[in-house]
């Protein structure tokens, strides 16, 4: 028979077109068997990732809806994962419903921006406790849009109270060196003084030519007398209580200008009473701060501070005429511009530290007006102006 030789592939296309499209779908199932494999072991991964991290994990949705949380969050927090998963703002473990919506808003900007951002923040624990984290905002990308916002934190609340114990044990410190400088040093420079000029009148009495050496001995001793007495105010700061932080940054100005002989000049038009006195004690060492890196790092010859009020806010400014900031400072002024920055945290005040149009630096520290009292300096002082000259 004509063609009987044939084989079934050749005598029936068909079916050699269906044996093909089953090998290629068996290949194709292989590989999608391969790749479905691939990604379970990637979703294994990432769920271990964020279960066994040590640190606490929060993951949202672009809505701010919870749709994650770890065991670590838990465990510092103690929201379990059921009272927290479904969530909108406000969250409950937030410290404050104001400053947790503007810090989320600032996060969902740093994530997008994707800089690696670390921000301080502080949280609130199921039973009331207040706790201090740093936290890293990342935003996770699929098809050029944000799928989901993971948070993750680091208590940093041991930290932050070892910072506060070191600053303050540094405020008493200097307290304590000031008020030696004051009572001892002070007094023992007031007894030779003394001392020095009776054995001058002695001395010139019996015409004897040892009577000028004795009066240079009183006009130096009474000169280092003079420098120490502002120098001992100066380390005292919690004087402010007494005298407040208007009259305490007209010293500091007064004192500067004496010491090291330029010129150093406070201005402002009202005077500023604080709620509290640890506001006030923080701003007066900010400025003490940013007047002696001026001086040991920027060589200047002029200085003005000033603290004014305007738009809701209360700022602290001093500004010099050196040589300016410098693109990366110093360990001396790197620690300098950290304690400043800190005191700046401490009192929930924005600190900014720029160079200034002409040269120079300017620091300023701005806080809202709602934390103090503001008075006109006419109120209280007449037709006294709190400009310094």
């Amino acid at each position: 028979m004509v063609g009987s030789n044939k084989t079934k592939e050749q005598r029936f296309p068909a079916l050699k077109k269906l044996q093909f499209s089953i090998a290629e779908f068996e290949k194709l199932e292989a590989e999608y068997k391969e790749a479905e494999e691939e990604l379970k072991k990637s979703n294994e991964f990432n769920f271990n990732l964020i279960e066994q991290s040590p640190h606490p994990i929060v993951v949202a949705q672009p809505d701010n809806t919870i749709v994650r949380v770890n065991p670590a969050f838990e465990q510092l927090t103690g929201y379990c994962p059921s009272e927290a998963i479904g969530r909108k703002p406000p969250y409950p473990w937030w410290a404050a419903k104001a400053r947790g919506l503007r810090e989320l808003k600032r996060n969902r900007r740093l994530a997008l921006e994707r800089r690696g951002c670390k921000v301080e923040s502080k949280r609130k624990k199921k039973n009331g406790e207040i706790f201090w984290i740093e936290l890293t905002p990342t935003a996770i990308i699929v098809d050029g849009e944000p799928k989901y916002y993971m948070s993750l934190w680091t208590d940093i609340t041991d930290h932050k109270r070892l910072e506060r114990e070191i600053l303050e044990i540094s405020d008493w410190e200097q307290w304590r060196i000031g008020q030696a400088l004051h009572d001892g040093l002070s007094q023992a420079l007031a007894g030779i003084s003394y001392i020095s000029n009776i054995l001058e009148q002695k001395l010139s009495a019996k015409s004897l030519p040892e009577a000028s050496d004795a009066t240079q001995i009183t006009t130096l001793v009474n000169q280092t007398l003079l420098e120490t007495r502002p120098l001992a105010k100066g380390l005292q700061p919690n004087e402010l209580k007494e005298e407040g932080l208007v009259t305490a940054l007209e010293e500091l100005a007064a004192n500067t200008k004496q010491t090291f002989n330029i010129s150093c000049k406070y201005q402002s038009s009202r005077t500023i009473r604080f709620n509290n006195d640890s506001i006030a004690t923080h701003l007066y060492l900010i400025a003490k701060e940013a007047v002696n890196n001026a001086i040991r790092h920027g060589k200047p010859q002029n200085i003005l501070i000033s603290l004014d009020t305007g738009h809701g806010m209360t700022t602290l400014t001093v500004k010099d005429d050196g040589i300016g900031i410098s693109g990366v400072p110093s360990s001396n002024q790197g620690r300098g511009l950290h304690i400043m920055k800190y005191r700046a945290k401490m009192i929930h005040a924005l600190l900014s530290i720029k160079q200034g149009t002409n040269g120079g630096t300017i620091v300023t520290c701005s806080l809202p007006n709602k934390r103090i009292s503001i008075i006109k300096a006419r109120e209280i002082h007449g037709i006294k102006e709190r400009a310094s000259n």
